[in-house]
């Protein structure tokens, strides 16, 4: 018998089941190597918020599997009509490094296989055969995708954050040849690659990925209106630095020394830090030893959407250190409000901060950060807040990012409902 291989194949790379399915609602399950979880809360959260985007659009389910210190088990939650399923694994303990070293490497993958397979069954129940899969980072999440491609007939579009494709990260490079050829190989599958910036566009070709790529921003999603400057009427000004603190990344340590020299020669300013992380006790300790913490250096932790929007709106302006980015969601975060932000030429932001929102410097330079900081203290109230917040809110707002994606599910998916 011969068949029509145009159907065939568009069948297989559409994923739906009858002409009749383009009337319903498109049903799409998002594979999340990171998400919101409760060893690591915040991990992740860009994605979700993608999810919620899309959501506006499309039914999303997402799948999140987790290996870790937490006893194994299965999740189901709904949030804002987003159905969530994460799977637990926990995490095998060795004591002979060869056998570790294995299990890292290789037996790892099988766990989350097994995790993977439990959670689909879920999904099917709770949700029902989506029509797309959306991975989020290759690593992982992955399996999962090739695996519902070439076993159920239901394609894939690829979003990638991963900052491991940057020369200056190498994770990449780390892995193994066969665990590089795999993360190309979920690359090449894929109906489309999202990249959250044209740095890790690049970034991921230079690496040997191909495939269609499509650059989308992050989301952002803050209750926030456009600054009114109000730290003019405080006594001192006030610098936010937000992050997750790795130092070897942000550069943290960076920004302390050029406060320390600057706090020599003026004393209207504060600098406070939103997050935590790995290196938190490093970065007091540093800011201890200069005599700053608690005097002009102030740690808040973590906090959250409400009481970032709530800072921000006091703020001055925000500074940027990092050594390498994707995209960095502090600095758009800070232009959602209207917020100037100075800012390393670091692979992310200087793709959106411009000279009508801020001041892009090299990384590792002290000099520039410092006359960059010093400019910005005597100046920030010279940008224009509202127009920084418009265009930002243009690029960055939820629905606008949601109908990209949604709009790119439907051209590779020949979708007309």
């Amino acid at each position: 018998m011969i068949r029509d291989k145009r159907t065939l194949s568009g069948r297989m790379q559409t994923g739906l089941n009858s002409d009749q399915d383009t009337n319903k609602r498109l049903k799409v399950l998002f594979l999340a190597s990171w998400y919101p979880n409760k060893e690591h809360p915040v991990s992740g959260i860009f994605i979700r918020r993608h999810a919620h985007a899309i959501s506006k659009y499309c039914d999303i389910a997402v799948l999140y599997i987790n290996i870790g210190k937490s006893d194994e088990g299965l999740e189901i939650s709904r949030n804002n009509g987003i159905i969530e399923i994460r799977v637990y694994r926990k995490m095998r303990e060795f004591h002979n490094p060869y056998v570790k070293k294995l299990y890292n490497y290789l037996l790892v993958y099988i766990d989350y296989l097994i995790g993977g397979y439990k959670g689909y069954k879920v999904v099917k129940r709770e949700f029902g055969r989506p029509h797309l899969a959306h991975v989020n980072v290759a690593i992982y999440a992955g399996l999962i995708g090739i695996g519902l491609k070439f076993f159920h007939n239901i394609p894939y579009v690829l979003t990638e954050h991963w900052a491991g494709y940057l020369q200056r990260d190498g994770g990449f490079y780390k892995h193994t040849s066969i665990g590089r050829h795999f993360i190309l190989a979920v690359a090449r599958n894929s109906q489309a690659i999202i990249t959250v910036s044209s740095a890790l566009k690049d970034a991921m070709i230079s690496c040997g990925a191909k495939g269609r790529f499509y650059v989308i921003p992050n989301v952002v999603d803050l209750e926030c209106g456009a600054s009114d400057l109000s730290s003019e009427n405080q006594e001192k000004k006030i610098i936010t630095h937000i992050s997750l603190m790795k130092d070897d990344v942000k550069n943290i340590s960076g920004i302390v020394e050029a406060v320390a020299v600057l706090s020599q020669s003026r004393s209207d300013f504060e600098f406070h830090i939103l997050g935590d992380g790995p290196d938190e006790n490093k970065i007091r300790t540093k800011s201890k030893d200069f005599g700053l913490l608690d005097k002009t250096i102030f740690f808040h932790g973590m906090v959250n959407a409400q009481e970032l929007a709530r800072f921000l709106s006091k703020s001055a302006f925000t500074v940027i250190n990092s050594n390498f980015e994707t995209f960095c969601v502090a600095a758009a975060e800070s232009l959602f409000c209207g917020i100037p932000v100075i800012a390393t030429k670091c692979g992310g932001p200087e793709e959106f901060v411009d000279e009508q929102s801020g001041i892009l410097i090299k990384c590792e330079d002290k000099a520039a950060l410092i006359s960059a900081l010093n400019y910005m203290l005597d100046h920030h109230s010279e940008f224009d807040s509202r127009q920084i917040s418009k265009k930002a809110r243009s690029l960055f707002g939820s629905e606008i990012v949601g109908k990209k994606i949604y709009d790119l599910y439907k051209e590779v998916l020949g979708w007309n409902g």
